[in-house]
């Protein structure tokens, strides 16, 4: 029988790689395939297609690895936003993460090359791109907030490549998700000042200042009014997902107001999670994307 220690391991290790965050993305690759892409005309036609179920598990490994080399460089920082959460991620060596990262990596290119070549390329750039961000550019200012963006679209997007329907209609949904997610990411900035500033983090936030970063998505924001117009032209009509769209805008916009009314730490803690689950219902919105 496992002995208490194990259990305490896997639990730190499922704590480590975000197993919910996981679980999430899988669920929505599924739901792109089935709702926004329309890529079966029936569910047995999902459960038979084993090159996808592959490909969805290959993007479950380079996110997984994703996450424990975001831990391994971001141990100080967290240190000091979630003491508990680190003392109690660090039964799970730093060897053993990178170990561990490698491994992942490697399953989830191979996986994800068994669905397609091309997804295979992608997993392969997007775990470049994650090692470049954890390491690298997540310290750099605007650097950082941008690839997390692109790497949190492509976790979803890399569904359309598989279906080769990189169309028009993609796109819009892709702006439309990334847009919610760059502003989340411009609040995360500023609920992290204090941490950031510590561990010398240049993001939008402590480089330009909180006035600044409330500005930028402010703009940001506005650049959701196109997407209804565009979508409603790629259509011909009016139709319910360009309302879908606009009511996202108007519900967005609300979070913006209550960022710029914000001026503590505890305000912007709300205003993540406010917008986080924005990008949820967006990405539950594939169910009647049309």
């Amino acid at each position: 029988m496992p002995s208490r220690l194990f259990w305490v391991k896997a639990f730190a290790f499922l704590s480590l790689i975000r197993w919910y965050n996981l679980i999430l993305a899988a669920f929505f690759s599924y739901a792109a395939a089935h709702f926004l892409l329309r890529a079966f005309p029936n569910k047995w036609l999902l459960l038979t297609d084993f090159p996808f179920h592959f490909s969805v598990l290959g993007m479950v490994f380079v996110l997984a690895a994703g996450y424990l080399i975001n831990a391994f460089y971001d141990a100080e920082k967290d240190l000091l936003d979630r003491p508990q959460k680190v003392l109690f991620e660090r039964f799970v060596s730093k060897a053993t993460q990178l170990r561990l990262y490698f491994i992942f990596n490697g399953l989830g290119v191979i996986l994800g090359g068994l669905g397609s070549w091309k997804v295979g390329v992608l997993f392969f750039t997007m775990s470049v791109g994650l090692y470049f961000y954890s390491h690298k550019f997540q310290k750099k200012t605007l650097w950082g907030e941008l690839m997390a963006t692109l790497l949190t679209v492509g976790s979803i997007g890399w569904v359309a490549v598989y279906f080769e329907r990189l169309d028009g209609h993609s796109f819009l949904y892709g702006g439309f998700l990334g847009i919610i997610i760059f502003i989340r990411e411009l609040v995360k900035g500023l609920e992290g000042m204090e941490e950031e500033n510590a561990t010398q983090y240049e993001t939008v936030a402590t480089r330009w200042g909180s006035k600044t970063t409330k500005g930028m998505a402010t703009l940001i924001w506005l650049g959701l009014f196109p997407l209804g117009w565009f979508l409603s032209f790629w259509n011909g009509h009016w139709d319910f997902s360009a309302q879908l769209v606009e009511g996202m805008e108007i519900l967005s916009g609300i979070g913006v107001l209550g960022v710029w009314l914000g001026s503590k730490k505890m305000h912007y803690h709300w205003a993540n999670n406010y917008f986080k689950v924005l990008m949820l219902g967006g990405l539950l919105a594939m169910a009647v994307w049309r």
